[in-house]
């Protein structure tokens, strides 16, 4: 990954290069990684790289070819298909001179070629505009200001605070949402002027005008397939995405694995490829003797089989088991990070977890955190599916099929065929009746005054999550799976480059395209993926009937002392008494429970809003000492 900025001036006004110096250093500097700038025209672009490719010893960027120049952060999965349209060698050009050269060839209409992870700038002197995009699944962070006539973006918003030319205040309705714990698929930051540019979408700016298109719109048509081209497509697709993040410069290759079908396939085809590029498997689990309350139909500790499908792979394996509290990284991963943690809990397994692949020489570590909503995704949310393509008698015979299976209950079947043409106050209803959830007004900490900004984000993500076919809703959920920030963030502590094969645009194209008889069948969810993986990993996996639950010991890395003494501290804070219920908050703290630790309530409260709410204020906290001093340097230079 490469930390980019760039300033583009309309009319005489040109940037510094102090200005675009401090944008760099308020961004990380990975280890000393070399920084460059360039001007052409009134557009001052820079870069800091992290090395992490074998082409990048040939990265000189900003690159610029007669009146165009770009910057990005780059990593092209297709170079040889590019490099052969372009009749261009490749042996000695960065993804960056590619991408550049595929611009100048194919303008926006290069965005439906190239395939990988990326958000990029170019700027055309001959006509004074800017464009700024980012790749489908949301990989590589892009954010951006136009103020006045002036653009500023940046991969991070520290950046742009850091160069003077933005008002330094928070959007107070957008951390309000976040403290509520909405999703949302918004170009909405915590920062009033400055907005996010979303996954799949390109930003065009004109004589000061923003125009936002979304160039990534996949075909939604059904194929019509055999059982066994769907298998082998399916094949190919995973073992070139495979091969393709696999490539790095130095190091080894490491993989996150679990008891699940998705990183379990990451890591099966992982093994079969160079010998140079088996990985090194890790896993994390709970301490060894934990036997605390775990979720219903949840694998607390997901290591012993985890440590069957090393084995059967062949590849090496580290089980991390966690130890320390989750709240004291709180204030270092804000400006780390620079964004809200949404999911605090996980950060001490997950640090841990990497702090030991560095010691392993890990450069690259594969993930497999998108397959559940890509090449992986079926099961009974699948069943809509069946009622909207093949008609009611279709569906009626594999709701049955479904019912055969002793974890399913036909609450759940007909929750997962009807949930989209339910009205928002019925589906609550259900969310109360069957699943123990609380009100959005009971578990949120957000004060009484955002009432209306609640009632407003229940109704959006009521649409957010159900409306539509299931298409949209998987193509507004992979929207939503941002964690471009905290993959910033992680290469800059640790060195270490994290992909996901399952994030391949050709594989999550093809997902989207498949058939509900691919998706689940006479009871069997992920029938394509069963076959195809049956003699790539052990029967106890394929065969294991319970997903695997993340921190089951989640209450053993929180100290309600802790949490109450940053609720004391954060209480100073103006910005927060505007948002928070520190009263409410303390009352919740000071009920702390003693165990049920995997009931609903105690979930939802406990391990994910009280810690959401504490990272969202560390967040402001230590943004408001930035805002207030000037000082946005990064603590990794």
């Amino acid at each position: 990954m490469t930390s980019i900025a760039g300033i583009v001036f309309q009319g005489p006004t040109t940037p510094t290069d102090h200005s675009i110096a401090a944008m760099l250093g308020a961004m990380p500097g990975h280890r000393g990684g070399p920084r460059a700038t360039a001007r052409i025209g009134s557009a001052l672009f820079g870069r800091t790289l992290s090395i992490k490719l074998p082409e990048d010893d040939h990265d000189r960027q900003p690159v610029i070819i007669g009146d165009l120049m770009l910057v990005g952060d780059v990593r092209l999965d297709n170079r040889s298909e590019l490099a052969a349209e372009l009749e261009a060698g490749q042996s000695r050009l960065a993804d960056s001179d590619l991408l550049l050269l595929c611009w100048a060839k194919w303008s926006e209409g290069c965005l439906q070629r190239i395939r990988g992870d990326f958000a990029f700038a170019v700027h055309d002197r001959s006509t004074g505009t800017s464009w700024l995009a980012r790749d489908p699944a949301s990989r590589r962070a892009m954010h951006f200001a136009l103020v006045g006539d002036t653009l500023v973006f940046a991969t991070m918003p520290g950046a742009i605070l850091a160069s003077g030319l933005v008002e330094p205040k928070f959007d107070l309705e957008r951390l309000a949402t976040q403290a509520m714990g909405f999703a949302a698929v918004t170009r909405r930051t915590p920062f009033r002027e400055i907005s996010t540019l979303l996954g799949g979408e390109i930003a065009c700016i004109r004589d000061g005008q923003l125009e936002v298109d979304r160039y990534w719109m996949p075909e939604t048509s059904l194929l019509t397939l055999t059982d066994a081209e769907a298998d082998d497509r399916y094949r190919s697709l995973m073992r070139r995405a495979v091969t393709a993040m696999s490539r790095r410069h130095g190091g080894r290759l490491g993989v996150h694995l679990s008891s699940g079908f998705d990183s379990s396939s990451v890591a099966a085809f992982a093994s079969k490829g160079r010998p140079e590029d088996r990985p090194v498997a890790y896993t994390s689990a709970p301490r060894a003797d934990y036997d605390g309350d775990s979720v219903r139909h949840r694998l607390s500790d997901e290591s012993g089989l985890a440590a069957l499908t090393a084995n059967h792979l062949g590849i090496p394996h580290r089980i991390v088991r966690a130890s320390g509290g989750a709240l004291a990284m709180l204030r270092r991963d804000a400006r780390i990070v620079q964004e809200p943690d949404r999911n605090a809990i996980n950060q001490p397994w997950w640090q841990q977890i990497h702090a030991q692949a560095k010691a392993d020489d890990v450069t690259t570590m594969l993930t497999g955190s998108l397959g559940n909503l890509s090449i992986h995704y079926g099961g009974l949310q699948s069943l809509a599916e069946w009622r909207q393509v093949r008609g009611w008698l279709s569906w009626l015979r594999q709701a049955l099929a479904a019912r055969r299976i002793a974890t399913v209950r036909w609450r759940g079947i007909l929750f997962s065929s009807f949930k989209s043409v339910l009205p928002a106050p019925v589906v609550s209803l259900f969310e109360r009746l069957f699943r123990q959830a609380d009100a959005t007004e009971s578990i949120s900490f957000a004060l009484p005054k955002w009432q209306a900004v609640r009632a407003d984000a229940e109704q959006r993500e009521h649409r957010f999550f159900f409306a539509g076919s299931t298409h949209e809703q998987r193509l507004r959920l992979i929207q939503m799976s941002d964690f471009s920030l905290n993959h910033h963030g992680g290469l800059a502590v640790f060195g270490i480059d994290e992909r996901d094969p399952t994030a391949d645009r050709e594989l999550v194209e093809f997902s989207l395209r498949l058939p509900p008889e691919q998706l689940i069948k006479d009871g069997v969810g992920r029938p394509m993926m069963r076959r195809v993986l049956a003699d790539m990993l052990p029967r106890e996996v394929m065969n294991n009937p319970y997903r695997g639950q993340q921190t089951a010991d989640w209450h053993e890395h929180l100290d309600p002392a802790e949490a109450l003494a940053m609720v004391d501290e954060f209480e100073a804070s103006p910005t927060l008494r505007e948002l928070v219920d520190f009263q409410k908050l303390r009352r919740a703290i000071a009920d702390w429970p003693s165990g049920d630790w995997g009931s609903n309530r105690v979930t939802t409260l406990y391990r994910r809003m009280i810690p959401l709410t504490l990272s969202l204020a560390a967040y402001v906290v230590e943004f408001e000492a930035m805002m207030a001093s000037g000082d946005y340097r990064h603590p990794c230079p």
